[in-house]
């Protein structure tokens, strides 16, 4: 350890990790062991000093705790605005299902005489409600 890291905040996570494992084993270790790593230098060792290394431990796990639950929050809102639009979706098929349908009522037989019913639809509405639809063709719902 070293006096190289001028304020805690520079320490790597790593080396604080690192260093809480080691107080930890000091702990256990007890008498001279735990003496010697809890110990205070002057100058301090930002990445070395117990005190130090706890508090921004403490410090960095406040943040990263702040920090979830901003996430959580917006996953929650982003979850309840999908439910939102799977709900329109499931609204906007069935209005669509439903023309689609009074359109199928409607239809007349086609004029050359094919047997083929028709409707007159401007500019490619039919193919845009069996692609919303996901109907593959001009078959009938069901078929």
């Amino acid at each position: 350890m070293s006096t190289e890291f001028k304020s805690t905040r520079a320490v790597p996570l790593e080396k604080i990790i690192t260093r809480l494992k080691g107080l930890s084993e000091a702990i256990t270790k007890g008498g001279d062991y735990q003496d010697r790593e809890f110990t205070m230098r002057i100058p301090a060792e930002c990445d070395r000093d117990a005190d130090l290394v706890i508090a921004e431990a403490a410090t960095r796990l406040q943040q990263l705790q702040a920090a979830n639950r901003d996430l959580q929050a917006w996953f929650d809102d982003a979850r309840a605005e999908a439910e939102k639009a799977q709900e329109r979706i499931k609204d906007l098929e069935q209005v669509a299902t439903s023309v689609r349908r009074d359109l199928i009522l409607r239809a007349e037989p086609d004029w050359d005489g094919s047997g083929q019913q028709v409707v007159n639809l401007s500019a490619g509405i039919w193919d845009e409600l069996n692609r919303v639809l996901d109907i593959k063709g001009n078959r009938r719902e069901g078929k």
